[in-house]
């Protein structure tokens, strides 16, 4: 679908297309992964076919193409049916399908044990940042030195700041100083997928790679049993709030 010169630029109209088309177009520019996204999800807001007028519709391709040259498709001016302005094709896309990251957590506690929490995630589709507010949960676990886990704030304890993109919550606990070692756990909301942070004043010594070893033990690459662990993690946890 390359123009042959600078004046013979058009939109693809969506019509028919699905994932494959979106990963072939995506591989063109080398990415390994992609989705159809509406076009007016863009930046910009104005009429896409005033600028571009439509020249394709119907494409089609097979599954791995990797070029959208090689797919087939159907000059506009000979297509059965119209298209309207909104179906132009445009896609998202990245080398991660989905990425998931907790990548700040801070704590205080003070002489009376009140502490404050804070807990910074961000998560992707297809290139497109997620609204962690309304599709993800997020809550604050510890984990005493003899390795028992307790929820310290549940997920309707934690309140969102959306202008800076992070969570805090205030809570009052008994937890003695030694056995203080907190975890920010940030789920996707109806699935198993999630990442945790262990807070860096976790106070033995607890680390990120020592969470996730005692979760999974010797199935972190065993796909089904990954997601069956953190689930009941997850789920058993959460019942404690």
């Amino acid at each position: 679908m390359e123009p042959t010169d600078d004046s013979s630029w058009s939109v693809v109209c969506n019509d028919g297309m699905g994932r494959n088309e979106a990963a072939a177009m995506c591989s063109y520019f080398g990415f390994s992964a992609g989705i159809l996204i509406d076009p007016y999800s863009l930046d910009g807001k104005y009429d896409l076919t005033e600028i571009f007028g439509y020249g394709a519709t119907d494409c089609s391709c097979a599954s791995g193409t990797e070029d959208p040259n090689f797919c087939s498709w159907t000059a506009y001016e000979d297509a059965e049916v119209p298209c309207v302005d909104g179906q132009q094709a445009a896609v998202s896309c990245a080398n991660e399908a989905f990425e998931i990251e907790v990548y700040q957590m801070s704590s205080s506690v003070n002489n009376k044990g009140k502490a404050k929490l804070k807990c910074y995630a961000r998560a992707s589709r297809y290139g497109m940042d997620m609204d962690l507010k309304d599709e993800g949960e997020v809550f604050i676990a510890n984990r005493d030195r003899i390795g028992n886990y307790s929820v310290v704030l549940d997920v309707e304890e934690m309140k969102y700041k959306k202008n800076n993109d992070y969570w805090k919550g205030k809570v009052f606990t008994d937890l003695e100083s030694e056995d203080r070692c907190f975890i920010c756990v940030v789920a996707i909301r109806n699935s198993w997928r999630m990442d945790v942070m262990v807070d860096p004043d976790c106070s033995y010594g607890f680390s990120d790679d020592d969470l996730w070893g005692e979760l999974l033990g010797d199935d972190e690459y065993e796909e089904y049993s990954s997601k069956k662990k953190l689930g009941m993690w997850r789920n058993a946890l959460s019942r404690q709030g």
